[in-house]
């Protein structure tokens, strides 16, 4: 397909052009040729940087050269302003005023010799023209002596400034093509950083880091011709694209670049102990400042004020993409850093946006009362300036809050309002967080038909706006889904989809959460398919990704379960060193009970698996107590897999005879068909049907 559409564009289907191009592919490597079929080589991209055949190009500059010096004139003028263009257009910016008159009849033959044609999109009564062929433009284009392209390039590009609205982004972009090919740089890079602006102002985050990336480079390679606070901004603003477009290394770049220039530069923290340190430090001024808000040094100075919104809004993102890569502590101390900048400039929608992740550091410590105070200025706020993104970026982080705590009805319903809201205002990616979330409730609550229905969504939206992190959620829970169903064959194919984005793979991205999921994931895939060595790999990967004492990720939590569940069934199989088994399963249940302290939803598997070591161990009471205690919250939180589960263990524990633990077996059966975990269904109805302990 890739290989005819340029064939075509290029050539209009005009049969000696297009052999000719066809053959210019396949000599120069880009596509390769059998008997029966025909393939681009390497990279579809390769294909727009093939050389026009020789024998092509001299059969339009043979035939353009037969033309006399006025159509000669004429074609080439009109091939600088591109393969389409207007008979006013041309008329104002021809170089030739004796002429102008003339260039309907000029245009007229031209059509006659088959080299233009009528447009036949022009509606406005006023003839439009356009090149028969990409390739006759492109011939004529490169014969322009480059003195008359630079005037006539210019003159298109003050012809298209009288018509410029400034939040055209195709004009903007179009003014700084033909100012650049005027070797103005100075209007190109004014012109590519307004359609970086306007694109980033219309949630357009791949267009943005586009055209600023080209922007700050093109300065870059005149010297700096741009002022400090205007690279500083367009910084900022690219740095926050890629964030949004979760290019997070990039973006992390640019937003730090951007605040030294903006002379409000992240203090170093290379170290832990640094990083704590102001990480205390900032908490102590965000308490004064509750405790004493009239004491706020509000800046009545308006550049003050935006440097402070600009500066507040870059730590925000840089929240995310600490938060991301796995720092936990600089995340902390650049949420406290953005409120503390954000609460001096007062009312803003980046004073809301700063608000959230405060409930969310409250929350961690388990000062639920706090977190929502928090939850509710960030909320309230938003909606008092309408600020549709600053409002979704709230409702993200408090979905995350709800569902960590369990609350899946009061989670589900935020992610329904975040995905309308989204919708309605076109933040793409929000609808993509919406997605996100929702997939991880249906998998933290093992419904398998949504998982794969959520996850399908979600792959097809990232693969449309080259979203690699999210598509990878999306294969994630594509995975997670076959996994329920018992489907492992598919759950590998998912998983083997995924693992070129996690660590050590050729498109990574930067996402421990991602990863730790992944890996978790795996580990049970493999184990499952008895590919134990594969499973211990995946679990040792897994491992790597978990967090101590300060756990800041609900969902998580197959990451923790994995590694767990493997050791406790090789312990139980005896399938390697008992003793080593052990030490293991204890590490693995003490990374477990860190994550349940934190989060609720992760206390009925802490005890499933807890009671499961401990009956392992020999110790039938203490087993007992913990499947007890999980059973409980299970219910309490409505988490119908880890109930059955836990019955399916405790039942099985109760040994052959036992009418509590056959009892116990067969709720655990009704419960996994109900969920239509078919693989778990299989394995406690041959518990049944053996009588089996253990």
């Amino acid at each position: 397909a890739e290989v005819a559409d340029f064939v075509y564009e290029r050539t209009n289907g005009h049969p000696f052009f297009s052999l000719e191009m066809a053959l210019a592919l396949r000599d120069n490597g880009i596509v390769r040729v059998d008997e029966k079929s025909l393939a681009v080589a390497y990279d579809a991209a390769q294909i727009n940087r093939v050389q026009i055949p020789q024998s092509l190009q001299e059969v339009v500059i043979g035939r353009i050269q037969k033309l006399s010096d006025p159509l000669q004139q004429t074609l080439l003028i009109a091939s600088v302003m591109g393969r389409s263009f207007g008979l006013r257009d041309l008329e104002e910016i021809y170089p030739f005023p004796n002429h102008r008159l003339l260039l309907r009849s000029f245009l007229d033959k031209l059509i006659f010799l088959d080299f233009i044609q009528i447009d036949a999109n022009e509606d406005t009564g006023i003839p439009g023209y356009a090149f028969n062929h990409l390739i006759v433009r492109d011939v004529a284009y490169d014969l322009v002596e480059p003195k008359m392209r630079r005037n006539v390039h210019a003159a298109i590009a003050q012809l298209l400034e009288k018509r410029f609205e400034p939040d055209d982004i195709h004009m903007a972009n179009l003014l700084a093509h033909h100012w650049q090919q005027a070797e103005n740089a100075g209007r190109a890079v004014h012109y590519l950083g307004l359609a970086g602006e306007v694109a980033f102002a219309n949630y357009a985050n791949s267009e943005a880091v586009n055209f600023l990336s080209q922007a700050l480079a093109l300065d870059a390679r005149q010297g700096f011709i741009c002022r400090t606070e205007q690279r500083a901004a367009w910084e900022l603003i690219l740095g926050q694209a890629s964030v949004l477009w979760t290019r997070y290394e990039d973006g992390r770049l640019h937003l730090e670049e951007g605040l030294r220039l903006l002379g409000q530069p992240i203090p170093a923290g290379d170290s832990q102990s640094r990083t704590l340190f102001q990480v205390l430090r900032a908490f102590m001024q965000q308490n004064r400042n509750r405790l004493r808000p009239d004491k706020i040094q509000k800046t009545d100075d308006e550049a003050e004020r935006k440097s402070l919104i600009a500066a507040s809004q870059a730590s925000s993102r840089l929240v995310e993409v600490f938060y991301h890569a796995g720092e936990p502590l600089k995340a902390t101390y650049l949420a406290f850093h953005a409120l503390n900048m954000a609460e001096k400039a007062g009312d803003s929608p980046e004073l809301a946006e700063a608000y959230a992740p405060m409930g969310s550091f409250y929350s961690f410590m388990q000062l639920h009362r706090v977190a929502r105070r928090y939850f509710a200025r960030a909320l309230t706020l938003a909606r008092q300036l309408r600020q549709s993104s600053a409002l979704a970026y709230c409702l993200v982080v408090v979905i995350t809050y709800e569902s960590g705590l369990g609350h899946w009805a009061q989670a589900r319903m935020l992610a329904r309002r975040l995905d309308r809201l989204s919708q309605q205002s076109q933040i793409s990616r929000r609808r993509l967080d919406a997605a996100q979330l929702a997939s991880l409730l249906y998998c933290l609550q093992h419904m398998s038909a949504a998982c794969l229905l959520k996850g399908d969504q979600i792959v097809t939206r990232a693969q449309r706006l080259d979203d690699r992190r999210f598509e990878g959620y999306g294969h994630f829970a594509l995975a997670y889904g076959h996994f329920l169903e018992g489907d492992l064959a598919k759950c590998a194919q998912a998983l083997a989809a995924l693992e070129p984005l996690l660590p050590g793979g050729q498109e990574a991205v930067l996402d421990t959460h991602l990863a730790h999921n992944g890996f978790g994931l795996k580990t049970l895939c493999e184990l499952r398919q008895g590919n134990l060595t594969q499973a211990r790999k995946a679990a040792a990967e897994a491992e790597r990704y978990q967090g101590g004492a300060y756990q800041v990720s609900y969902y998580t939590l197959p990451g923790y379960v994995g590694p767990v569940e493997l050791f406790l069934t090789l312990w139980q199989g005896g399938r390697g060193d008992v003793a080593e088994l052990k030490r293991q399963a204890q590490k693995a249940l003490q990374a477990l009970r860190f994550y349940a302290l934190t989060f609720p939803i992760g206390r009925p598997a802490f005890n499933l698996y807890q009671g499961w070591y401990h009956q392992l161990c020999g110790n039938q009471n203490r087993a007992t107590r913990h499947w007890q205690r999980g059973l409980k919250q299970a219910e309490a939180l409505k988490m119908p897999y880890e109930a059955a589960f836990i019955r399916e263990l405790w039942g099985a524990s109760l040994g052959r005879g036992s009418a509590t633990g056959r009892s116990y077996l067969l709720e655990a059966a009704s419960a996994y068909k109900e969920l239509g975990v078919w693989y778990e269904l299989k394995r406690v109805q041959l518990r049944l049907k053996d009588g089996a302990t253990g």
